[in-house]
């Protein structure tokens, strides 16, 4: 059931929305009063893009520093 709640919710964000853990922070908070599993499910979902991102970052920053080290030995 909760499944079918969250799906029906995806369903009706835009691919970037869903994908903006600011933005289903905020549709949490709003679902909150009327849902407390679905706004569970939603923030579990902003979890999980906060820690990509940050795993992104952290990439970008090794790539980065393996970069500007390639360079200064030059």
């Amino acid at each position: 059931m909760l499944d079918k709640r969250f799906r029906e919710f995806r369903d009706k964000q835009t691919v970037k929305d869903f994908n903006d853990a600011d933005y289903l922070e905020e549709q949490a908070k709003k679902v909150r009063l009327d849902d407390q599993p679905l706004a569970d499910r939603i923030m579990r979902r902003v979890e999980i893009l906060r820690q990509s991102s940050s795993k992104k970052k952290m990439l970008i920053s090794k790539v980065t520093m393996k970069v500007l080290l390639c360079w200064s030995e030059r």
